[in-house]
């Protein structure tokens, strides 16, 4: 990065930048006087505060008109102070001010020095223009063609940092929804900060750019997740300036704290999306749709009380120190988060369990399910209702996959009510409960050493000694 205290040369490279800015909104101050300041409108959505009864926000559209700083400049900069921004240019690259870029001619040849002028390269013609994208960007910025030359320099250091860093740093933010929290802002899980998210930090996240360019549906967060949002999850990424977006570590770690809350607890928390914005000159957004993340709008809020922390910090600890072990069965329990019908549901908390509890065991499967999970949370839960409620879940299951039944049907619905009619009237929610106790129970257990199979044995031991009844 050029450093513009540090040499005679450095120093000239500055001013080189400061005279091209000045004979540009020369021009450009110029072209106002005798014709007019152009307009732009912008169509966005806007979030606001909602009422006092009623939690996350509400949103708005609208329309707002506004001085077209960029779109001035960048059509006139073919016209306008270009042999300043050319000579700007050139100077700075054979002084040194460059980084490796994929540049390439018409052959698809590895552009070594840019070519300017009336037969510029493709590297000479994006090096002016990165020019005037800087002064562009700070009239933007400040609504004005009036600056500063402190305000200038700020965007000569922008623009040095573009062509000489190889990495860009990305500002994460992946929005909570169904969720509340009594203190914040937190660090949870490794580096990732809990804060609460406001009306104004929603509009900026959903119109990249000041622009009327929304994320949208398509990536994964629609406009009624952002406004019921109350909380956020967010860190930062460097990744290689030239690549396409931010990496996979952030996702990674939020799909952690996220699993580790939701094996906590209940409640319908999910984290639809991740949003990410570029640092530097090019302020550049992306998203990723986080499959795993996605909650059902059931009105079912998860609360983390401040008691809750040491214990979802356990849990978010046994999850890092097992690694990739129970990949499957945790899978299936986030992705029951997002089903929208119960028979979903129920095949995918099975599917969790028999990951879990049935290891390379291939008879009895019902049997040995339902009574190793009722050894698992012998301490938690009444072994018998346990095991009864896992036989019950297991066969409606079975009747889902082999025979196409529906939980209304009168044969399920029998079954469903025999476990009681406090069990009965939440069904859906009783299994996701008793798969939570017996996923963080495993993963407790296995965070101290040991596999699914020898914890499977050592559960059968149990039942042998004569701690459940074998029928």
């Amino acid at each position: 990065m050029v450093d513009g205290s540090s040499s005679n040369e450095a120093v000239n490279l500055r001013d080189l930048f400061l005279a091209f800015a000045e004979k540009l909104l020369a021009s450009a101050r110029s072209h106002i006087d005798a014709h007019g300041m152009p307009k732009r409108h912008e169509h966005a959505f806007r979030f606001q505060a909602a009422p006092k009864s009623s939690s996350g926000s509400i949103t708005v559209f609208g329309t707002i008109e506004k001085p077209d700083y960029a779109s001035l400049l960048f059509i006139n900069w073919q016209f306008w102070a270009i042999e300043e921004a050319e000579c700007c240019a050139r100077e700075h690259f054979e002084q040194g001010v460059r980084r490796v870029r994929q540049s390439s001619d018409d052959d698809s040849k590895a552009i070594a020095t840019p070519i300017f002028g009336p037969l510029r390269d493709g590297l000479g013609r994006q090096l002016t223009y990165e020019l005037y994208w800087a002064v562009a960007q700070l009239c933007e910025r400040y609504q004005t063609l009036d600056l500063t030359e402190e305000q200038l320099l700020g965007a000569y250091k922008l623009l040095t940092e573009e062509w000489t860093s190889p990495t860009v740093v990305w500002d994460l933010s992946a929005p909570l929804v169904n969720f509340k929290c009594e203190k914040f802002p937190l660090l949870v899980g490794s580096g990732v900060e809990l804060a609460a998210l406001s009306p104004e930090e929603k509009t900026t996240l959903w119109n990249p750019n000041g622009a009327g360019r929304p994320f949208g549906e398509p990536q994964g967060l629609d406009r009624g997740d952002m406004a019921r949002a109350q909380f956020v999850l967010r860190d930062s990424s460097t990744t290689a300036r030239d690549g396409q977006g931010f990496g996979p570590e952030f996702r990674s770690e939020v799909i952690r704290v996220l699993t580790a809350l939701r094996l906590l607890k209940s409640g319908d928390i999910g984290v639809p999306a991740i949003l990410g914005v570029s640092k530097g000159l090019f302020e550049r957004t992306a998203s990723q749709y986080v499959f795993d993340g996605r909650a059902r709008n059931s009105g079912r809020t998860y609360e983390l009380s401040s008691g809750d922390w040491d214990a979802s910090r356990k849990i978010y600890d046994a999850l890092r120190a097992i690694d990739d072990k129970m990949q499957i069965p945790l899978r299936r329990f986030n992705q029951a988060y997002g089903r929208q019908s119960g028979e979903d549901t129920i095949i995918d908390l099975t599917i969790a369990l028999e990951s879990c509890l049935l290891p390379n065991t291939r008879d009895e499967l019902q049997y040995r399910l339902s009574t190793r999970g009722a050894a698992l949370l012998a301490g938690l839960r009444k072994p018998v209702e346990t095991q009864t409620l896992l036989k019950t879940m297991y066969g409606i299951r079975s009747e889902i996959v082999h025979n196409g039944k529906l939980l209304s049907e009168n044969g399920v619905r029998k079954k469903i009510e025999s476990l009681g009619p406090i069990v009965a009237k939440d069904f859906l929610h009783a299994c996701e409960d008793v798969v939570r106790d017996v996923l963080r129970e495993s993963i407790l257990r296995l965070a101290t050493g040991g596999t699914l199979s020898a914890l499977s044995q050592e559960l059968d031991a149990k039942v042998l000694s004569g701690l459940l009844p074998l029928a």
